[in-house]
């Protein structure tokens, strides 16, 4: 992809003809704000539900309504194999 479109290539959501502004411009900064915001309410309504589900069926006897330190690390782990594919996917 790169050799296709090289290295600086714009993002589409800040830069266009139609805002025509600047990257480091205001709008831009607003608009990439709004996004980092969409990105981390999709991920956090993506994980969640695959997170408990995980736990679900990885702890025996899991309650997603407790929240005792030993239960948040029980879950970190029952979560973390699914943060690190999402990782690796992304990079």
């Amino acid at each position: 992809m790169v050799e296709m479109w090289c290295w600086n290539l714009a993002n589409p959501v800040t830069i266009s003809d139609a805002w025509a502004v600047a990257s480091t411009g205001a709008v831009a900064k607003l608009m990439n704000a709004l996004l980092l915001v969409a990105n981390l309410t999709g991920y956090l309504l993506d994980s969640v539900c695959l997170g408990r589900a995980c736990a679900a069926r990885w702890i025996p006897g899991f309650d997603a309504d407790d929240w005792s330190p030993a239960m948040c690390g029980k879950y970190l782990l029952a979560t973390l194999p699914t943060w690190i594919f999402g990782l690796v996917a992304s990079v």
